[in-house]
Parts: structure tokens; C-alpha cells; sequence
């Protein structure tokens, strides 16, 4: 009977067809979500997940193309500001949302924590494209922006698909273990970098008081007591 081996036959076509689209459907869905579309980006990570847990895709080659299909998006929100930003500033529109003192306090802000913005960015589902459009309209360096935004990526791309991977038996579990992992992740961030900044106030500090010493030590000796003048005042 050739029915069984025509029925798995089938099968397996429509495993491979099934697998085939999950591909391009998850790796579409992360890089139009780096145009705005408003599609919950951290949902289609952990549907990855859970698309390698059941044998659709392979967990390793959905981790590289998600990852890439993100950066792809972010990277495609940043060339069009880049390239049409400056000039959609100069419409009507453009001069009532950044009037020109608002204009030079961002550029301000983006040369002094641009880097800082652009990387926490990807752990705030809300500010990600307006963050990135801005990055591309203050021209920010092609290179920085997509060091910065790969490493926050690879942050929270591979973990989310990976915890939604491992939990897939239970898939609020992974959600939860999600937005647990996110929370550490970002506080180990911010400590990271409290620590930084305070540790380079104290040497700051430490090399102004030694200044400061140096300062005093030298002036003390470059002012002796004259003899001439105090021999004038008897």
C-alpha cells in the first residue's frame, strides 16, 4: 500500500513548508519592527523561541538571523533620517517639533550621551525607533550607531529566544522569565556604569586635591621672604 509512504511523504513537505515560512515570517516581522511598525518586538523573540522548541527552526541559525533581521531594521530607520532628517526639520512641521533652541539642546545631548541612549534604547520597546531616528537625523556615526545597537542586541535578542527556548512548556513562565531577565540585565547595566562614573569622580577628585597640593607647595616656595623689603621697613 502506497497510501502511509504518500502520507508521510506529505508530512514531511509540510514540515518543511512550515519551517521554510517561519523563517521569513519572524525574520520580517524584527525588521519592520525597526521601522515603528507597531509590532511588540519581544513577543516575536519569544514566538522564535518557541518555534526552535518545537523543531520548526534550528535555535542557533534563528538567534543569528533574528539578531540581523533587527539590526537590518534599526539600521534602515537610521539611513532614512540620516539621509531625509535634517530636511523633514526644515517643514513647518519639522520647526513646531524642534524649534531651534529644543534643536540645539538635543545635539547637545546626542554628543554628550549619545552613546549611552542609543544602547539603552533596545532595552525600551516604546523609545527604540524614535531614539534611532533621532540618532540618524543628529548624524551620528554610521559605525557607533550599529556597535552600539548590535551590543545591546545581542543582549537581548539571543536571551529572550533562548528563556522562551528553554520554557516553552509553559509559555507565561517564559514571558515572565523574559521580562525578569530584562530587569537584571538592566540593572546590572546601570550599576555597571554607576561604578564607572563614580570611580572616575574619585579620580578626579584625587588628581584635583593633588593638584591643588601641588599648587600650594609651588607658591609657598616661589614667595620667600625678601631681606631687601624687610630691611626698607626698619
Amino acid at each position: 500500500d502506497s497510501r502511509p509512504a504518500m502520507f508521510e511523504q506529505l508530512t514531511f513537505a509540510l514540515q518543511a513548508y512550515v519551517q521554510q515560512q517561519a523563517y521569513t515570517v519572524i525574520v520580517c516581522v524584527l525588521f519592520v519592527c525597526g521601522l515603528g511598525v507597531p509590532i511588540p518586538e519581544e513577543i516575536t523573540l519569544l514566538l522564535a523561541g518557541w518555534a526552535a522548541y518545537e523543531g520548526y527552526v534550528d535555535l542557533w541559525l534563528i538567534m543569528f538571523l533574528s539578531v540581523a533581521a533587527i539590526i537590518g531594521g534599526d539600521l534602515t530607520m537610521f539611513f532614512i533620517a540620516r539621509r531625509w532628517g535634517r530636511s523633514l526639520l526644515t517643514t513647518r512641521f519639522g520647526k513646531w517639533l524642534f524649534p531651534a533652541p529644543r534643536l540645539a539642546k538635543v545635539e547637545s545631548y546626542f554628543e554628550k550621551h549619545g552613546n549611552k541612549t542609543v544602547f539603552f534604547a533596545r532595552f525600551f520597546a516604546g523609545i527604540r525607533m524614535p531614539v534611532y531616528f533621532t540618532a540618524g537625523t543628529m548624524r551620528m556615526h554610521p559605525l557607533r550607531f550599529v556597535l552600539l545597537d548590535l551590543a545591546g542586541t545581542l543582549i537581548s535578542g539571543p536571551t529572550s529566544i533562548y528563556i522562551a527556548f528553554r520554557f516553552s512548556k509553559n509559555f507565561k513562565e517564559a514571558i515572565s522569565k523574559v521580562e525578569h531577565a530584562n530587569r537584571w540585565i538592566f540593572g546590572g547595566i546601570v550599576v555597571i556604569v554607576a561604578l564607572t562614573v563614580l570611580w572616575h569622580w574619585w579620580k578626579g577628585h584625587k588628581d584635583r586635591m593633588a593638584a591643588k597640593a601641588l599648587e600650594a607647595a609651588g607658591g609657598s616656595a616661589a614667595s620667600p621672604a625678601d631681606p631687601m623689603k624687610d630691611e626698607a621697613r626698619t
